[in-house]
């Protein structure tokens, strides 16, 4: 499975911003787990996720056998394992939205698409065989 989104801006805790710089979250990340027991299986948190200049993610979450050779950070990619599991869930999670962030997850009404409220911010899905995306990258699965 291969996703995609632009990801919300947030402190660089690491490069020593402080926590309450002005960003759209505190915190974002992309985690895999077990779904009927939410087991962890791997994350990648904000500051770890490589982005694209112009400021997206892309996540390919596969068994390791399958996972794409250029499904790599040097590629732009994050590789999560879907885990030993058969139900796996991608979760993405984005914790304390600021009140401007209005594509935020969290300011999705009830009852509303949520890709017409987060617009870039979606993530887009699509299955994709690791042949495709080793051979056109996510442009290939998800274009």
């Amino acid at each position: 499975m291969v996703f995609r989104a632009k990801a919300p801006t947030f402190p660089k805790t690491t490069a020593g911003e402080p926590v309450t710089t002005s960003a759209q979250v505190r915190y974002w990340s992309i985690c895999e787990y077990d779904l009927p027991t939410e087991r962890y299986v791997a994350c990648s948190p904000d500051y770890q996720t490589p982005l694209d200049s112009q400021g997206y993610f892309t996540v390919v979450v596969s068994d390791p056998s399958n996972r794409p050779s250029n499904a790599t950070a040097a590629n732009g990619v994050t590789w999560l394992p879907w885990g030993p599991y058969y139900d796996g869930m991608p979760f993405y999670r984005q914790m304390l939205p600021s009140a401007d962030f209005t594509q935020a997850i969290a300011q999705i009404p009830l009852g509303t698409d949520p890709q017409a409220v987060m617009g870039d911010y979606y993530p887009v899905a699509a299955y994709c065989t690791k042949q495709r995306f080793e051979q056109g990258g996510w442009q290939a699965c998800l274009g």
